[in-house]
């Protein structure tokens, strides 16, 4: 059996008919079929009590390259990510939301990328779509005109400067957004569900962020990515209660960051960091005794676009 450039690797938990539209999104890309034989698709389901497991068994009958695990409790999300890449076969792992849907042209755009450039890390650019896919939100989530492709961690942590306030939490947190080297994830997994503990979310992003190493990071500047707003499964519904239950994790995540990078991080990333903390505390402050939310002001206030005209933002934390 030839072994795969890339796995694509879906945790997914009660989420039947949104893993449908997802995986109906990466097989349309099959009829390139050498490109099927460069791609798996790991599809390991987290003790669903849903018709998840009919409907990957829907797929697996037309397509070989389909790979279904099953847990016999829930075992937690980060857990049961690292689960699914344990099972890849792929030289490189793409961690991939089951409610999310790739662009038809995404994977032979990946795979044209790897081969050429040999990355750790590459990020994948976004547009931001309503709940049930009926309207795109924003385009192009990372602001880049064209990839980015730097060698070093300080080069690294110099292009996020310039993705201050919302562009930057796309680069930093989104699970659709990134895949790395399966050598990569071999070595840093375990560390990195340590660090995590209570920490939820960010065990894929914290693969190479959580380590001093200098990692080959390529920025894909195409939206190749539907992903799907408002549709989280965690946390508090109010927003209120969501926000101040989020924040401290977000501000524990960077906390993390900020100290492990610190040859890395200028001045000026630590700066901005510390403004963007104190947003999001007032935020939450006015939003609790005023009842208004200063997201989109914060964002107009903080953030032009290339042109220098000012764009209006679409929240969802």
């Amino acid at each position: 059996m030839v072994t795969p450039l890339l796995s694509v690797c879906i945790p997914t938990y009660n989420r039947a008919p949104l893993l449908d539209q997802c995986l109906a999104s990466l097989t349309v890309q099959f009829k390139n079929m050498p490109l099927q034989s460069e791609i798996e698709i790991v599809v390991h389901n987290n003790a669903s009590n849903d018709k998840t497991e009919k409907i990957v068994k829907k797929y697996i009958k037309k397509f070989k390259n389909i790979h279904y695990y099953k847990n016999e409790i829930n075992v937690g999300a980060d857990i049961n990510m690292c689960m699914a890449a344990n099972h890849a076969k792929g030289k490189y792992i793409w961690f991939f939301s089951d409610d999310d849907l790739q662009k038809r042209n995404a994977i032979s755009s990946v795979i044209k990328i790897i081969q050429k450039n040999l990355p750790d890390v590459l990020m994948v650019n976004m547009d931001l779509y309503s709940k049930d896919l009926s309207k795109i939100l924003d385009t192009n989530l990372f602001r880049n005109k064209k990839d980015v492709f730097v060698k070093t961690k300080k080069d690294f942590f110099s292009y996020l400067e310039k993705k201050f306030f919302l562009p930057f939490d796309w680069h930093i947190g989104v699970y659709s957004s990134l895949i790395v080297s399966k050598k990569l994830f071999q070595k840093n997994w375990q560390k990195v569900l340590f660090y995590n503990g209570f920490l939820n979310q960010f065990a894929h992003s914290s693969l190479f962020y959580y380590f001093p190493d200098d990692f080959k990071i390529y920025i894909i500047a195409d939206s190749l990515v539907k992903f799907r707003a408002d549709n989280r499964s965690f946390g508090p519904s109010d927003r209120v209660q969501f926000l101040i239950y989020w924040y401290p994790i977000l501000n524990r995540h960077y906390g993390i960051i900020k100290k492990i990078n610190r040859k890395s991080i200028t001045t000026k990333f630590i700066f901005l960091l510390t403004i963007k903390n104190l947003t999001r505390t007032m935020r939450v402050l006015i939003l609790s005794f005023f009842k208004v939310d200063i997201a989109d002001v914060l964002m107009k206030f903080f953030y032009r676009s290339s042109k220098g005209e000012k764009k209006k933002w679409s929240i969802s934390v």
